[in-house]
């Protein structure tokens, strides 16, 4: 009988430290964040290198939430995951620009981009004291927030010039989906990671 109990405990445990599919894309990030920051710190960084990288990065992050959706086993392990990947790969895209772009940078430039920050990290903080989890809504808003800085991306390091306009159409597409969530996080009653945006109010609720 303790032997029966002793392997049913082992084969609990390695059911729940399994790895799916989905997580495995997932992970995939994390290495490619790495590979970005290495190319662009070379003595010669690849133009083309860093953007393939890039690219599938991005592809990544499309390909896991789709596949977890599709199967029916999206989780919030799974969701952990990937916010940590998508900081990762942030981070690591910030350093590629800043080692690889060149280009005048006017003060609006970093005042745009501190504001919209500010009110994410405000969002991020609002989430966690009244829900005590520490993530990003799968809005239409922060989607669209999320293809247009990896489109400026791209271009920028795929052009090798940081022009104002990239910057701008990224700090107000992103700027509106951070007050958009702000909104939601200070107003909702139950935090909903799958809410559409703050129309969505009918949305069932789960933490």
């Amino acid at each position: 009988m303790r032997h029966n109990t002793c392997m049913a405990k082992v084969g609990h445990a390695s059911t729940h430290l399994r790895v799916a599919g989905p997580d495995w894309v997932t992970l995939a990030r994390f290495p490619a964040a790495l590979a970005i920051l290495t190319a662009a710190l070379a003595r010669q960084p690849s133009r083309s290198l860093l953007v393939a990288l890039l690219c599938f990065a991005v592809a990544t992050d499309v390909a896991d939430g789709w596949w977890a959706r599709r199967a029916g086993i999206a989780s919030d392990k799974g969701a952990k995951l990937d916010s940590a990947a998508d900081a990762a790969l942030s981070l690591a895209v910030v350093a590629a620009l800043v080692a690889t772009v060149r280009g005048p940078m006017m003060p609006w430039v970093w005042w745009a981009i501190g504001a919209v920050s500010a009110v994410r990290v405000a969002g991020l903080c609002v989430t966690f004291m009244r829900f005590g989890v520490v993530s990003i809504a799968h809005t239409w808003g922060n989607k669209a927030a999320g293809a247009v800085l990896a489109a400026a991306a791209t271009w920028v390091l795929a052009s090798g010039r940081l022009d104002s306009w990239p910057v701008a159409v990224g700090c107000v597409v992103a700027g509106a989906a951070a007050i958009e969530e702000l909104a939601m996080a200070a107003t909702a009653r139950a935090y909903d990671r799958d809410r559409k945006g703050w129309w969505d109010a009918a949305s069932p609720q789960r933490q």
